[in-house]
């Protein structure tokens, strides 16, 4: 798997555990201090992730880091 893969993967789960969450990017990104657009280019695999990012994300989404783990 390359990069682009396992971020596209990432991106993908980051959205859909924003979208059950009844969160919008918009209100995501104010939570976070980012832009809507910053989070829709990592949604799509434009913009990596960081681990400071993922860190500060995972709480606010609920989810668990290891969740993240590429099969």
């Amino acid at each position: 798997m390359n990069n682009r893969e396992l971020y596209g993967q990432v991106g993908e789960l980051h959205r859909r555990c924003r979208e059950e969450r009844g969160i919008t990017r918009h209100d995501l990104a104010a939570q976070m201090g980012v832009t809507p657009y910053w989070l829709s280019l990592v949604e799509s695999a434009e913009r990596p992730m960081t681990v400071e990012y993922l860190l500060r994300v995972c709480p606010v989404l609920g989810m668990d880091l290891r969740m993240l783990k590429a099969s």
